[in-house]
């Protein structure tokens, strides 16, 4: 986060453990995983967090190519049926 105020700072800072300097913050997932352990919230993961938050479920880079294959995948032989019904169709 860059050009924080000096109370998000200090709010970041104290979930975190630690005094944020400078005008951005930065820390790890894990740091950020670490500090939630020591929060009333210790149940919650991470991705359970992210997906409340966003709404969605999420999903890595490559289940994300996974599934846009499998839908390219599913198009190109639905294509090649339709095809086939026009041959069908046509020389019938």
């Amino acid at each position: 986060m860059e050009h924080c105020t000096e109370e998000e700072k200090k709010s970041v800072g104290r979930f975190l453990g630690r005094i944020i300097e400078g005008d951005c913050i930065e820390y790890s997932l894990v740091e950020f995983e670490d500090a939630l352990k020591k929060t009333r919230y210790s149940d919650v993961s991470f991705l359970e967090l992210m997906e409340t938050y966003f709404g969605e479920s999420l999903v890595s880079n490559q289940e994300r190519r996974e599934i846009e294959a499998e839908h390219i995948c599913n198009f190109l032989k639905l294509q090649a049926m339709l095809l086939k019904e026009i041959k069908q169709h046509s020389s019938g």
